[in-house]
This record gives C-alpha cells, structure tokens and sequence, in this order.
C-alpha cells in the first residue's frame, strides 16, 4: 500500500480495450480514485462505458485504431480505383 500511496496524482488505464472489463474496471476506477488520484480511460471508443464510472472517471481520451491493409502490385497500377487518367493494368 505504500506504493500506492505515494504513486502518481493521475492515473491512465490503456491497453486492448479496458471498457470490455465491465465491473472488473469499475472495482479498479474506485479503489484508483479512493486513494485520491484522478483517472483517466483511454479506449477506442467501440463501447459505452458502465454508468457507475461517469463519477470516477476524470477524462475518457478516445484513440481509434484503424486497420489499413495495403497489398502492393508489381505492375505499379491501381490496387482499387484509379483516379482519371490512370489505368489500373
């Protein structure tokens, strides 16, 4: 508990997805938030929070990730459409 105690004044919880712990994350929000520190949720904003964090919670920091996948062609053309002008061969 001394760690704790004399531990940061904020406190940011990231990683995966923390909103799919569900009560999980809300037993950890209070005993964050019972030692006086402010918390911060990082997520990327695919689930509603548990309404028992809205008075725990100081900020939620959205951050989404995006997926782009790019599959390069030897010919040098036009992997979806190409804009006027050029062929996609």
């Amino acid at each position: 508990m001394d760690q704790v105690e004399k531990g940061p004044a904020l406190v940011v919880v990231t990683g995966g997805e923390p909103l799919l712990a569900g009560d999980s994350l809300v037993a950890l929000a209070q005993a964050i938030t019972a030692t006086g520190r402010s918390l911060d949720i990082e997520t990327n904003g695919t689930q509603a929070p548990p309404p028992a964090l809205a008075p725990l919670v100081r900020h939620y920091v959205i951050s989404p990730k995006l997926s782009i996948r790019v599959t390069p062609r030897s010919s040098g053309g036009c992997r979806r459409s190409c804009p006027p002008g050029r062929s996609s061969s």
